[in-house]
C-alpha cells in the first residue's frame, strides 16, 4: 500500500507539471535542410509531454529501474523540475524523422499530410482488426476443444485424425494471433503518426499509451510482451514514414520525404549536495565529471537553516557512456589531467606560438608593434606552460593505481543519479544494467554466479565488511577454519581462471 501511494503521488506531481506549470520555451534554432520555419513558440511542449509520458509508461526490467522515475519526481523540487525537463535533449531515444523537402513546402502541410493518412489507415484498420481479434478467440477456441477431445480418448484409444486435427488446430492459433499482432501493430503506429509534431524541420511522433498495448499484452505469452510491443511498434513507423515518397494531397510536383534521425544524445540527471563554496562547480568538474560531458543545466535549491549543504540538480549531456561516481573519485581527476595534457592546447598551441616568437624576433624584432606581439604570446605561451605544470604535478601527486581507500573530500560532494534508470552502479557505465554486468562477482572467493553475503566461505562474526572466515582478525573464526584448510585458495584460483579478465 504504501508503494501505491508514492506511485500515485509521483504521477500526481507530474500531471501538475505538465498542466499547470509549463513554462515558456524559447525555440530559435536553424532547421534542418530548410528554408522555412513555421512552428509556433510552443511546439516543444508537445515533445517535452512525449519524454514525460515515456518515463511514466516506459517498462523496467528490474525493480531498481521501475522505481527510478518515482525517485525522482519524489526527490526533485517543482520549481527544479520544470526548468530541467525544458532543457531536456530532444532526441533522446524518440522517434525523430528528417525532412527532404524537395519543393520547399510548409512544415505544417506536411504534417497535416501525414497526420491525415495515418488516420485514414486507422479507419481501414479498425474493422480488420476486430475481425482478426474474433479469429483469433475463435482459433483459441477450437484448439483447446481438440485438446480435450484428445485428453478423453486417450485413456481409451489412439485416434490418429483427431491428434492431426489438434495440430492443424495449433497451427491455426499460431497463424491467427500472428495476423492479429501486426493488425494492431499497424493500428498502433498509424495512432501513434497521427499525433505527430513539427519541431526544428524535423518530425516527432510522440508516445500515445492506450488500451491496444494491453490487448498486446494479453494475447501474448512472452513476459516482455509491452517491450516487444514497443519495438513493434516503432519499427512499424519506420517503415511506414520510410518506404517511399509522399505526395502533398492531389499535387504529384510537391514531394516530400521522411528519414530516420540516428543520432542520439544521452544525458543524465544528477543531484549533488556538498557544502557552500564558490569552486564546487570546478570541482564537480574535475572530480566527478569527465572532459567529454557537458553540463546543460544546473538549478540550485534554497539553502534552509537545517541543513548548511548545498543540493543542485544538474543535467549532463555525457560525452561517453561513463555516469560520474557516487563520492570524489580521484580516478577521474587523473583521467581529466591526462586529457588536458594530451589535448591540441597542450603541444599544438603551444609549439606554434614558439614558432611564431622566433619568427618575429629573427624579421622584425625592433619594430614597437612587434614588440607587443611577441610580449602578447609569449604571456599566452607562459599561460600554457602553467597549466602544463600544474597538470603534471597533479599526476605525481596522485596515485599510479586506482586506491579504493577512503580519500578526504574537502566539500563532501555526493551524487546521485537520478536518470538514466539503465545503468551499471559498479562499472558506472550506461552500457549495460547491473543485472547485465560480468564484472560483478563475490568479493570472497571471487564467483561470478553469488554475492558476498551468500558465499560459504563468509565469516560469521559480523564485524565490519562481509569478509573471509581465513582474514577475520579474530582468533576463534581463524581457528575455526583451519580445519577447512585451503579451500578458499582453491575456489579463487579456480575461479580466477574461468574469468581471466577480472584478476586484475
Amino acid at each position: 500500500m504504501p508503494e501505491q501511494k508514492k506511485t500515485r503521488k509521483a504521477f500526481r506531481r507530474l500531471h501538475e507539471i505538465i498542466e499547470d506549470d509549463w513554462l515558456p520555451i524559447d525555440n530559435d534554432g536553424p532547421s534542418v535542410g530548410m528554408a522555412e520555419t513555421d512552428y509556433d513558440e510552443h511546439s516543444l511542449l508537445p515533445v517535452k509531454k512525449e519524454w514525460l509520458d515515456r518515463l511514466q509508461h516506459e517498462p523496467g526490467r528490474t525493480n531498481q529501474e521501475r522505481n527510478f522515475f518515482k525517485k525522482m519526481m519524489m526527490k526533485l523540487p517543482k520549481e527544479s523540475l520544470t526548468p530541467m525537463f525544458d532543457a531536456m535533449p530532444t532526441n533522446d531515444k524518440m522517434l525523430v524523422f528528417n525532412i527532404t523537402n524537395l519543393s520547399n513546402s510548409s512544415f505544417i502541410l506536411i504534417r497535416n499530410t501525414i497526420s491525415s493518412k495515418a488516420q485514414n489507415r486507422m479507419a481501414a484498420l479498425e474493422k480488420r482488426c476486430l475481425e482478426d481479434c474474433t479469429k483469433a478467440k475463435m482459433a483459441q477456441s477450437q484448439y483447446q476443444q481438440r485438446m480435450q477431445e484428445l485428453q478423453d480418448k486417450q485413456s481409451r484409444e489412439i485416434d490418429e485424425l483427431l491428434i492431426d486435427s489438434v495440430e492443424a488446430a495449433s497451427e491455426e492459433v499460431a497463424l491467427t494471433q500472428k495476423v492479429m499482432v501486426e493488425s494492431y501493430v499497424e493500428y498502433a503506429a498509424n495512432r501513434r503518426i497521427a499525433h505527430a509534431e513539427v519541431l526544428r524541420g524535423q518530425i516527432l511522433i510522440p508516445f500515445i499509451a492506450d488500451s491496444l498495448s494491453v490487448v498486446f499484452a494479453e494475447v501474448s505469452t512472452s513476459k516482455d510482451a509491452r517491450n516487444i510491443f514497443s519495438r513493434m511498434v516503432s519499427d512499424k513507423i519506420v517503415s511506414l514514414l520510410t518506404d517511399d515518397a509522399t505526395f502533398l494531397g492531389a499535387d504529384e510536383r510537391r514531394l516530400f520525404s521522411l528519414e530516420k534521425n540516428q543520432q542520439t544524445v544521452p544525458f543524465a540527471i544528477i543531484q549533488v549536495n556538498h557544502r557552500p563554496e564558490t569552486y564546487a562547480k570546478q570541482y564537480f568538474e574535475d572530480h566527478f565529471l569527465l572532459r567529454a560531458d557537458q553540463i546543460m543545466k544546473l538549478i540550485r535549491e534554497k539553502l534552509n537553516a537545517v541543513n548548511t549543504n548545498c543540493t543542485v540538480t544538474v543535467l549532463v549531456r555525457l560525452g561517453t557512456d561513463k555516469i560520474p561516481p557516487r563520492k570524489m573519485d580521484q580516478d577521474r581527476l587523473r583521467q581529466n589531467l591526462l586529457c588536458d595534457l594530451n589535448s591540441i592546447f597542450a603541444k599544438y598551441i603551444r609549439d606554434r606560438l614558439r614558432d611564431e616568437i622566433n619568427l618575429l624576433n629573427r624579421f622584425c624584432s625592433k619594430d614597437p608593434r612587434t614588440l607587443q606581439l611577441i610580449q602578447t604570446r609569449q604571456d599566452v605561451l607562459n599561460h600554457y606552460d602553467r597549466t602544463v605544470r600544474s597538470c603534471e604535478d597533479g599526476l605525481r601527486l596522485l596515485p599510479e593505481k586506482r586506491s579504493h581507500k577512503y580519500e578526504p573530500d574537502p566539500i563532501q560532494m555526493k551524487t546521485e543519479i537520478l536518470y538514466p534508470r539503465e545503468l551499471c552502479v559498479l562499472c558506472l557505465t550506461t552500457s549495460h544494467t547491473f543485472r547485465e554486468c560480468k564484472m560483478k562477482r563475490c568479493s570472497i572467493c571471487f564467483d561470478l554466479f553469488h554475492p558476498a553475503v551468500k558465499c560459504e566461505f563468509k565469516c560469521d562474526c559480523r564485524k565490519g565488511f562481509v569478509h573471509a572466515m581465513e582474514e577475520c582478525t579474530l582468533s576463534k573464526a581463524r581457528q575455526a577454519c583451519e580445519l577447512r584448510g585451503s579451500a578458499l585458495l582453491e575456489a579463487r584460483i579456480r575461479n580466477e581462471e574461468q574469468s581471466p579478465t577480472l584478476s586484475t
